[in-house]
């Protein structure tokens, strides 16, 4: 008997040791998800969609320099706003108009977002998540799943949602459905070129394949390309068209106009030949008369002409 309740007091040892470990690893989550959600910046950049944001730190934040003309974009108050960001807002304050007060942060941290990234620290935040490719791939079919970054079409607030900038194809997609309550400005429209020019290495080739449709193994003819080619060509100025692109019913009123213009011409050079002949005969004619007078004539006696 002896035997068997020492074996039940190791049994009530071994699970008391275990349910203490279980409690500590608990406690120890607990911990680390109050670590993390302990800031706004945090809990907002850990919300479900938000995460092509990066953690800005607050340094930045706190400079006003990097803040300079963004009051005109809240209708809150701004102090009161940025003491959100930063943590410094009272629990008592807290409870009145958290909604607008929320939307009045999450509109302050955007734009601000948009000039971080744009920082060596804000790049550098960046180039991890393009590397794990948070921001998603191209979804054209040719760029071979092409990492993309999140751009905007406008640098102004609720003018465009975000958009996403293939480096490949360099063009512009529509986002995710998570990530389509996103504004543009959050990103604004410099962030993804000047990213590739600071990481060169990173721009990929441009594509050399391209779709081309066919019907049952023939080529589609595309009138669209002769269509704009000849629009080109009727564009030009005279002086810089080509002779072998020039219409021919253009080309034969042209050749008519010069043979019109020729016989003018010629019909008015015969008319000044003529009209000097003329002139000529009847300046002849009257030196013949002169001459006749002046023989009839005696200027000198003794003499006749």
């Amino acid at each position: 008997m002896s035997v068997n309740e020492n074996e039940e007091n190791v049994e009530l040892e071994v699970i008391s040791c275990t349910g203490s470990s279980v409690v500590e690893s608990s406690s120890e989550e607990d911990e680390e998800l109050s670590t993390v959600d302990e800031s706004w910046i945090g809990w907002f950049c850990n919300l479900n969609g938000n995460i092509f944001f990066c953690n800005i730190e607050k340094s930045f934040i706190e400079d006003s320099f990097n803040l300079f003309g963004l009051k005109q974009y809240l209708t809150k108050d701004f102090t009161r706003v940025l003491d959100t960001i930063l943590d410094k807002l009272d629990e008592s304050s807290e409870n009145t108009d958290s909604e607008d007060l929320s939307r009045s942060a999450a509109l302050l941290y955007g734009l601000i977002h948009a000039r971080y990234i744009v920082t060596s620290m804000g790049m550098e935040a960046m180039f991890k998540k393009f590397l794990d490719k948070d921001f998603g791939e191209c979804p054209r079919y040719f760029c071979k799943g092409q990492g993309v970054l999140p751009v905007g079409v406008t640098d102004e607030p609720k003018q465009g949602i975000l958009k996403l900038y293939c480096p490949k194809c360099k063009d512009i997609y529509h986002c995710n459905p998570n990530q389509q309550h996103i504004d543009g400005a959050y990103f604004g429209t410099t962030f993804p070129h000047l990213f590739l020019m600071t990481y060169e290495r990173l721009v990929p080739t441009s594509p050399t394949h391209r779709y081309i449709p066919k019907v049952f193994g023939f080529k589609i003819h595309n009138g669209d390309e002769n269509a704009a080619k000849v629009a080109a060509s009727v564009s030009n100025t005279p002086n810089q068209r080509s002779p072998h692109f020039q219409n021919p019913r253009n080309n034969s009123s042209s050749n008519s106009n010069n043979n019109d213009m020729s016989r003018n011409q010629n019909s008015s050079s015969q008319q000044q030949m003529v009209r000097r002949s003329s002139k000529l005969i009847g300046g002849l004619s009257g030196i013949e008369e002169d001459d006749e007078e002046l023989r009839g004539q005696k200027t000198i006696p003794g003499r006749q002409w």
